[in-house]
Parts: structure tokens; C-alpha cells; sequence
């Protein structure tokens, strides 16, 4: 449930800096006098706006909080049977090397 959540939150991050690096650079659209033809002006509103690591950023959340929630969501049992697979793991290094108390 934990990760529901962090996923969830992740991804609600993402979209809302997205929102605002997008109305930021659309807001300054009409003080564009000139751009040139790939990124557009869009692109060219974005970049004087200094929008373009925010925008990287926010898709990055959108995408990592969207596969915790997939993942979460649809295999639940892949996280159960990694983290039994784990912990057998972390007993076997334990009596290998001496280290139960």
C-alpha cells in the first residue's frame, strides 16, 4: 500500500510540474518575436523560459510514478515472492558467514 502511494504521489508530481513549467512557457508566448523552425516557438518559449529541465524532469516522474503503479498494481506478486527470495538470500549469507546472533 506504501508503494501505491509513493507511486501516486510521484506521479501527481510529475503532472503538476509539468502543468506549470507548460503555463509558464505559454504564458510567455506572445513576448516572442522570432524562432526558428524545430523546437518552434513552443520550444523556443520553453527554452527562454528555462523549461526545458523541469519539462525532462516532470516526464521522468510521470513515467517512474506510472510503473510503480503498474507494477503495484497488476504484480503484486512479483514484489511478495522478490522480497521471500531476497530474504532466503540474506539467511543463507548469514549462516555461510556466522553472523547470526
Amino acid at each position: 500500500m506504501k508503494r501505491i502511494l509513493a507511486g501516486g504521489f510521484i506521479l501527481l508530481s510529475g503532472v503538476l510540474l509539468y502543468l506549470g513549467v507548460h503555463l509558464a512557457a505559454v504564458m510567455y508566448l506572445p513576448h516572442i518575436t522570432g524562432w526558428s523552425t524545430p523546437p518552434g516557438k513552443y520550444g523556443t518559449a520553453l527554452r527562454e523560459t528555462g523549461g526545458y529541465a523541469a519539462n525532462l524532469i516532470s516526464i521522468l516522474l510521470m513515467i517512474g510514478g506510472s510503473l510503480i503503479l503498474l507494477i503495484e498494481l497488476y504484480f503484486p506478486h512479483a514484489a511478495a515472492t522478490y522480497k521471500k527470495a531476497l530474504a532466503e538470500r540474506n539467511r543463507e549469507y548469514e549462516k555461510e558467514h556466522n553472523l547470526r546472533n
